[in-house]
């Protein structure tokens, strides 16, 4: 596509010179990072059988026509064509897409405007246009596509809920299977889950499903993998959301078998934030990857699973950089290391006579609810562009000097990570017959933290917390 781009391009310059020689050579335009960035999108993007382009200007990469001729559905035989206006300050705006043909479709207003959460509050300066074309699993696709399928859902813990009850208001055959009479198990007949019907114990659960969820924790996977495997059987596939055990199977003894299609699609976000996303209508953004295909059909099968579980933008990975990736995060920025830097600057303002209140505003408060939400809307300059240029400077003046004492920290977590310690610690501890107290008691000792016993008093503060 971006070929035939390049030679209208060439051919409208030979066309030019040809004009005359006396004319004025054209003054030769600035690429703009838009242009630099939806030629990289367009390069990246393979359009299927039934989709093509047009750019009705040779000279505007920034506009251009989408037709779609569907092979299947209820669209079956037409021909729909969607124009792409995409403005100077993309990606920090989406894209304006319309429909020319008038059409009836949840996503699609009367004037044709295409409507999807990932074009309006759902849009990220990270997402590209194949996020937007790739929007091609509708519902009906979804259950058509699995009509002859069980889902076995393993676990009923923090993704378990979330996946499962997404899948089952998706309308798709999702059965759970836990300990009966356990916690699970009780709370699976809170939200509705009907023992017999389509809540069972374990063995009955796998036995009965055709893809297996492992979504049992990291522990409790290694600890049950003996007497799960032989039921996994050829023909079924085996579906993780998080490559932990399969990557680190030396210390896990997950083996997985050789002859079923083994994927993952991780969301980026507890179980209780797939639910709350998808009852909204947006979706989680997550990763799919294939570890073993066996029917060659494990690609489409994991990015399907990934959008009936309430996968609002999908990203291809590998089982081993998503656990990589996933362990790294969560000891770094996401959440050890935050909580780190939390407690030291907290720290220093009470050692400098700062009250409790005054420390948890500066450190966490204004963070969270102010300027961390700046970033995630639209990234970390237009959060520097909100503050004042005192903040700025500061800010700008102080990040090389906390990267270079942070690197060799985060160092020495990727490698701990990737040499499977932080898996064998993690094992362990969460393997001890009293890992439930201990972790209890670890809670309650980060709870009794001033900081944390400041932020409780701040929060109670907050206009929304008023009575």
């Amino acid at each position: 596509m971006l070929k035939i781009w390049s030679m209208k391009k060439e051919q409208q310059k030979a066309e030019n010179a040809a004009e005359g020689a006396s004319a004025a050579a054209p003054k030769k335009k600035k690429v703009t990072a838009a242009q630099l960035r939806v030629q990289k999108d367009l390069s990246e993007l393979s359009l299927g059988s039934t989709m093509s382009t047009d750019f009705p200007d040779a000279d505007n990469i920034l506009a251009f026509t989408l037709f779609i001729e569907p092979d299947e559905g209820m669209y079956k035989g037409g021909r729909f064509s969607f124009t792409f206006n995409i403005t100077p300050s993309f990606p920090h705006e989406p894209p304006k897409v319309l429909c020319r043909e008038k059409i009836y479709h949840p996503n699609i207003d009367l004037e044709g405007k295409v409507c999807l959460n990932i074009l309006r509050e759902d849009w990220k300066p990270v997402l590209n246009l194949n996020a937007v074309i790739r929007a091609d699993w509708p519902q009906e696709k979804l259950l058509e596509y699995f009509k002859n399928d069980t889902l076995a859902l393993i676990g009923y813990g923090s993704q378990g809920h979330g996946q499962g009850l997404n899948l089952r208001d998706n309308g798709l055959n999702v059965i759970i299977g836990v300990r009966k009479d356990g916690k699970s198990w009780q709370d699976a007949i809170q939200d509705g889950w009907v023992p017999g019907k389509n809540l069972f114990e374990v063995d009955d659960a796998i036995s009965r499903g055709t893809i297996v969820m492992n979504l049992l924790s990291d522990a409790a996977q290694s600890e049950t993998w003996p007497a799960l495997k032989p039921q996994i059987t050829k023909g079924k596939t085996l579906y993780f959301s998080h490559g932990f055990s399969p990557v680190f199977k030396d210390l896990t003894k997950v083996e997985v078998p050789t002859d079923v299609d083994v994927i993952l699609c991780a969301p980026k976000g507890s179980g209780r934030t797939v639910r709350s996303l998808f009852r909204e209508g947006r979706g989680i953004n997550s990763s799919f990857a294939v570890y073993q295909d066996v029917t060659g059909k494990a690609k489409e099968k994991a990015i399907a699973l990934g959008v009936a579980i309430g996968s609002g933008y999908l990203y291809e990975t590998t089982f081993e950089k998503e656990v990589y990736s996933d362990l790294y995060g969560e000891r770094g920025c996401l959440m050890g290391g935050i909580h780190g830097m939390f407690l030291a600057q907290y720290e220093v303002l009470r050692e400098n006579g700062h009250s409790p209140s005054e420390a948890f505003n500066e450190t966490v408060e204004e963070a969270t609810q102010s300027l961390y939400p700046l970033i995630g809307a639209n990234g970390m300059d237009w959060m520097f562009e909100a503050c004042s240029t005192t903040a700025r400077r500061g800010a700008i003046d102080w990040t090389p000097r906390f990267k270079d004492a942070l690197k060799p920290v985060f160092n020495q977590l990727y490698d701990s990570v990737k040499t499977g310690e932080e898996t064998k610690r993690s094992l362990e501890y969460n393997s001890q017959p009293d890992y439930r107290q201990r972790y209890e008691a670890e809670m309650e000792e980060i709870r009794n933290l001033e900081i944390w016993r400041a932020g409780k008093s701040v929060r109670s503060l907050r206009p929304e917390n008023q009575k």
